[in-house]
């Protein structure tokens, strides 16, 4: 009697195992073999070709798998960033990727991080994501005004931002850089084109974005150097025509392809970890060796 009763617990047991087994593959990874999956991306913004390259990339790749996809823009709005996240709390996202986080309170942070969507961090570190796949916009203004001092012995400069939060990182790896170059003089950090008409004497024009670079090319007609972050098509044919002299190149294609890949890998119950993606050098020099078609 005591054999069939231990019989009896052992299938109880296995039962109960397999149950929550069960329930753990329903929860936690979602049910994924429901297509499609569903997904969305919120940036603070996309007005640049930059992220408008990475939203289009993200949408095609996630289309052609036959899941599902969906973009928004908070055209540099803090409050509309986290007005859009807040939304999408109740709509069933499987994953949600983040571009901007930095922009949100802790309030909203606290909120987001409520919800029952996958959080990846894209184009820029997040804290409080699963994973992020993200690029270094402090790097990206070190290695600008390294390009320059490779280029030139000395010179007297001015940082062109867009007082986006990507930019600000990149004139603080600008002017971390320079603290080591006491013979490249930073004479104003400007966001309105239109005060390089009441500044003189100055050689270089460290442009934030590509464009701001191509806005200021007038000023490149004469002995004034410029020099970008981007990397666009635009850009690359800028400097093979001589009109730039370099630009550090972002890659929203290989950005968002690593991203979606993570997604799927999360899908399969797989381990991701948070991966920065490389940056590249386009100049005057190398510009010959490179394929300046499209974006990488």
């Amino acid at each position: 009697m005591k054999k069939y009763f231990f019989t009896i617990i052992i299938i109880v047991i296995i039962s109960v195992l397999t149950a929550s087994l069960y329930n753990l593959l329903e929860n936690n990874l979602l049910n994924y073999s429901k297509r499609p999956i569903k997904m969305a991306v919120t940036f603070y913004n996309y007005n640049s070709s930059y992220a408008r390259e990475l939203k289009d990339e993200l949408i095609n790749v996630v289309t052609d798998n036959e899941d599902l996809m969906v973009a928004s823009s908070a055209a540099n709005n803090p409050s509309k960033l986290e007005e859009q996240l807040i939304n999408l709390k109740d709509k069933n996202y499987d994953f949600i990727f983040l571009s901007g986080s930095s922009n949100l309170s802790d309030f909203a942070v606290e909120e987001f991080k409520e919800q029952g969507s996958k959080l990846i961090g894209i184009n820029d570190y997040c804290s409080f994501c699963q994973v992020s796949v993200y690029i270094d916009n402090f790097k990206a203004g070190k290695l600008e005004a390294l390009e320059m001092t490779r280029n030139l012995s000395s010179a007297k400069l001015v940082i062109l931002s867009d007082n986006s939060y990507e930019s600000d990182e990149r004139v603080a790896g600008i002017e971390s850089l320079l603290t080591s170059y006491p013979e490249f003089e930073v004479l104003r950090v400007i966001d309105n084109i239109e005060e390089l008409k009441y500044l003189h004497n100055f050689d270089v024009i460290l442009a934030t974005t590509d464009n701001l670079a191509i806005q200021v090319l007038d000023y490149g007609n004469g002995n004034i150097k410029i020099y970008s972050i981007g990397g666009s098509p635009e850009i690359k044919k800028l400097i093979s025509n001589g009109y730039i002299q370099a630009s550090i190149a972002l890659k929203p294609i290989e950005l968002a392809n690593k991203a979606i890949d993570f997604a799927y890998q999360m899908v399969e119950g797989k381990k991701v970890s948070d991966l920065e993606i490389g940056l590249d050098t386009y100049s005057i020099d190398n510009i010959n060796n490179k394929d300046i078609s499209g974006w990488k």
